[in-house]
């Protein structure tokens, strides 16, 4: 299972992907921008990297970030009227997630460009925005909640 700031940092890695790049994996699981190019074209074959692996990688960022958000809106609890500081952490955590998680709409969006010519992962990553979405909107509903409602994340 993913910890808060692990599923901040990989939302993050895929929402820095430009379109035309694609998502390479380490061996130790760290994700990370991959250009393409002849080396980078044998790396990925070598290390078992595909379209299909890097879908099935975002799926479980956003699976992980659901987790958070849900954890986050479970300690929301009662509406209480006193800001704790527990509070004050909760609203700062789900502003970092909504941001992170609109990064991740904007990567797997530049995505869709890279692999335009496949229509079997464009369908996949058609539910993978879809659920991106989803999951930005709850964020973002938890954020005003908390009383952030006046940040704009440029989403």
């Amino acid at each position: 299972m993913m910890d808060f700031e692990n599923t901040l940092r990989v939302l993050r890695v895929v929402g820095s992907l430009p379109p035309g790049c694609r998502l390479g994996h380490s061996a130790g699981s760290t994700l990370f921008v991959s250009r393409p190019s002849l080396a980078d074209s044998a790396r990925r074959t070598l290390a078992g990297e595909s379209r299909v692996r890097t879908c099935s990688t975002i799926g479980t960022i956003l699976t992980a970030s659901g987790e958070r958000l849900q954890d986050m809106e479970r300690a929301r609890g009662v509406d209480d009227p006193d800001d704790t500081v527990e509070k004050q952490e909760l609203r700062q955590r789900a502003g970092q997630l909504h941001e992170a998680l609109g990064s991740c709409l904007r990567g797997v969006e530049s995505l869709r460009a890279t692999y335009a010519t496949d229509a079997s992962v464009l369908a996949h990553l058609d539910v993978l925005s879809s659920k991106c979405r989803h999951l930005v909107s709850r964020a973002g509903d938890l954020v005003r909640v908390l009383g952030r409602q006046g940040l704009a994340y440029g989403l």
